[in-house]
């Protein structure tokens, strides 16, 4: 397995698909335009683990931020196995690499909010196993009404 980073937009053709699964939502175009926006304005990085045959099997979006109350720490935006590459340690060797990067730049912590949904459940565990904790509710006040 070999990690990449996604920053051209045929780079960002190339793994939407992964990302399409965690980011239904989105359209190949929205996702591009939305991924540089968000590398330009907060330094967003979007990495991919690449499998023999050159598939992509697996991405991950991550950025630095600093709160009063973190302090300093990554913050994974994204992290997505392609369905047909789960449980063959893709999440494990995207998950690590950004644990060596916040390690590396000497940051407080790793930090990541996930759904709550039952479709959610199996990235808890992996999250839990992985050494994180949980230590907050996410709250939010909708603002567009549908």
């Amino acid at each position: 397995m070999t990690i990449h980073s996604a920053s051209t937009p045929n780079d960002l053709r190339r793994i939407y698909p992964v990302v399409h699964e965690l980011r239904p939502h989105l359209t190949e175009e929205q996702f591009i335009a939305q991924a540089q926006r968000q590398a330009d304005s907060q330094d967003y990085l979007l990495i991919y683990v690449e499998v023999s045959g050159g598939n992509v099997a697996g991405v991950a979006g991550y950025r630095p931020v600093e709160m009063l109350h973190w302090g300093k720490v990554l913050y994974i935006d994204d992290l997505v196995t392609a369905q047909t590459h789960r449980g063959q340690g893709v999440a494990d060797h995207l998950f690590n690499y950004i644990v060596n990067q916040a390690r590396k730049q000497r940051l407080d912590a790793v930090h990541l909010d996930s759904g709550t949904h039952a479709g959610r459940w199996d990235a808890h565990r992996f999250y839990l196993k992985h050494g994180m904790n949980i230590t907050s509710y996410h709250f939010v006040l909708n603002l567009k009404q549908t």
